[in-house]
């Protein structure tokens, strides 16, 4: 009876662990040649580790709808192209500072997107966050050039920080951002391409710190309907295009 008694209490004791302690589901693999990739099934939660670049997302292609919250750690110096587009779940990004380029269209479609963290000095390709329609506020990392649709479709986004040293702006980069009413465009900015906000049908002023050399419309003017206008604090280009003429300054 007494061992009978020690086997049931031990049986217990091992019942209660398992029940404590359940196990973690968790999908790995490799994205690059020193970088790891890991998603928690629980919680969603992903993290790319290692070091150097991300070279491939083919790991977690069937995986897209559990990924909720993203960590890119210390070490990993760029997500590659395509990465998390169309992680229709993902709300949270974080990424290290070590991050300094992020490639094309590489959260493209993450239409949940609310928070992100992006690293002070990156390089964002085209369409790095096309239609993040979420989004609602954005401080850009340092960089010398806001590129193609890098923003374009953010349909919520109403706060653009730039930060100087940015030289140029080009085209679609915030386009169908229809929520944007205002922004400014630093001192560093020498060429500004109008289409840039092609679609913006609330933005209302635009606020140019400097001397821009260039200022291109294609048109882009002729779609910003509530515009009131483009304001000068530094020089206008010698040739003012069409769109500005029509608007006070």
């Amino acid at each position: 009876m007494k061992k009978a008694a020690q086997f049931l209490l031990m049986l217990a004791v091992a019942i209660c662990i398992c029940i404590a302690a359940p196990e973690v589901y968790a999908a790995e693999g490799t994205c690059g040649t020193n970088v790891l990739w890991t998603l928690d099934e629980d919680t969603g939660a992903m993290t790319i580790s290692g070091s150097g670049a991300m070279t491939s997302y083919t790991g977690w292609k069937n995986y897209r709808a559990q990924i909720k919250t993203l960590t890119v750690e210390d070490g990993v110096s760029a997500v590659c192209d395509y990465a998390f587009h169309n992680c229709e779940n993902l709300t949270d990004a974080k990424l290290a500072d070590s991050v300094t380029s992020i490639g094309d269209y590489a959260f493209y479609n993450c239409d949940r997107l609310r928070d992100l963290q992006l690293p002070a000095v990156c390089e964002l390709d085209a369409g790095a966050f096309y239609s993040c329609s979420a989004l609602t506020e954005v401080t850009l990392p340092k960089a010398s050039v806001i590129n193609e649709e890098v923003f374009a479709a953010c349909s919520a986004l109403q706060k653009v920080t730039i930060p100087e040293g940015y030289v140029s702006i080009s085209d679609g980069a915030f386009a169908y951002c229809e929520s944007l009413s205002e922004i400014t465009i630093p001192e560093s900015v020498q060429d500004l391409e109008m289409f840039a906000f092609h679609r913006c049908s609330n933005l209302t002023r635009i606020h140019v710190l400097g001397d821009l050399e260039t200022l291109t419309d294609d048109d882009g003017g002729a779609t910003l309907t509530q515009l009131v206008g483009i304001y000068f604090y530094g020089n206008a280009p010698a040739s003012i295009i069409t769109i500005i003429l029509q608007t006070p300054l």
